[in-house]
């Protein structure tokens, strides 16, 4: 009976020995075992999982949760994908928990700039060694040798290149700058056509928008000096003060809507709510006052101090108005 045992086993697996390779179920070996056919070891079979080995080729299996969603951390459990393993030291998506602000953060080791994205496109960048900061769709994704720039917003300094000591605070603020540098940007769309004007600050939602090569200017106020192109040394603090200013040089206007519509008159100053607010050429004018000057358009020289002083004014030049409602009437007289 062994003997015949024997042979329906013989009969079943082959067993040969070529070049110290077995084979069973094979007559042709090519490895040290070769097995043709399933292999089954009834012991794992209750765990239902992986097969793997450890460092002493001892054979086991990791098994399954079931549930569909799992994978395999690297500890060689399966969890969750937002769930943190035993050994994980990954941020997780949906949050984290344990951690300590001494030893745990988001950013590098090295010395290369730490780059974030969004929908994979130029989210934002900080560079310690160039003391470059930004936050923001494409703000400062062109600069090369530009330093100590800050950008916060969407296209904030897109386009600067070598520019630098700037600060853009506002979506499309300083967004065409190139080269200009010691610029300050604060608003929606301050200073956003500006290319290599310097020394310019703009606070203030459309403030300086279409500055493009005009320096040393300072606009504080929605709209204030909106229109301005490549004039320099101009001040402009209110809503809509200078609004207008083309090429007027060396203006100031400090109040909501000063010398509005002043369009290429020069050196004129302007303080008081809707002072000077009609100017379009007049140059060398000096209104102090609520409205005061509120219809000069052309005339030059004049002096208004006190409320609503040279109201009336259009065209008189060289003349000089104190108090309170002074020459209110005078529409074309001078000297």
């Amino acid at each position: 009976m062994r003997y015949l045992l024997t042979f329906i086993v013989c009969s079943f697996i082959i067993t040969t020995t070529q070049a110290q390779n077995v084979g069973i179920g094979t007559k042709n070996p090519k490895s040290k075992l070769h097995v043709a056919g399933d292999l089954r070891v009834d012991a794992l079979a209750k765990d239902s999982g992986l097969l793997i080995h450890d460092q002493q080729g001892l054979i086991r299996s990791i098994k399954l949760t079931g549930t569909k969603n799992d994978v395999l951390y690297g500890d060689g459990s399966f969890a969750p994908l937002n769930a943190v393993s035993a050994t994980s030291t990954s941020w997780l998506t949906l949050g984290n928990t344990g951690t300590d602000p001494q030893i745990n953060f988001i950013g590098t080791i090295d010395d290369q700039p730490l780059r974030f994205r969004v929908g994979n496109g130029w989210a934002g960048n900080i560079d310690f060694s160039s003391g470059v900061v930004a936050f923001g769709a494409n703000s400062l994704m062109n600069n090369t040798t530009g330093h100590t720039n800050t950008a916060i917003g969407n296209t904030t300094l897109e386009l600067n290149s070598t520019g630098y000591n700037n600060i853009g605070i506002g979506s499309g603020a300083l967004t065409f700058n190139t080269t200009g540098w010691q610029n300050i940007a604060m608003g929606v769309n301050c200073l956003t056509r500006n290319t290599n004007g310097n020394g310019n600050t703009s606070i203030g939602h459309g403030a300086m928008y279409y500055n493009t090569t005009g320096t040393s200017n300072l606009a504080i106020g929605s709209g204030a000096l909106q229109n301005n192109t490549s004039s320099s040394g101009l001040m402009a603090i209110g809503h809509l003060a200078l609004n207008s200013n083309t090429s007027g040089t060396r203006n100031t206007a400090l109040g909501s809507s000063a010398m509005k519509s002043t369009t290429s008159g020069s050196n004129n100053v302007a303080a008081g709510y809707n002072a000077l607010v009609t100017n379009s050429t007049g140059s060398y004018n000096t209104a102090y006052g609520v409205t005061a000057l509120y219809n000069n358009t052309t005339a030059s020289s004049n002096v208004a101090v006190g409320f609503e002083a040279m109201f009336t004014n259009t065209v008189g030049a060289s003349n000089v108005a104190v108090g309170s409602r002074a020459m209110w009437s005078n529409r074309s007289g001078h000297s």
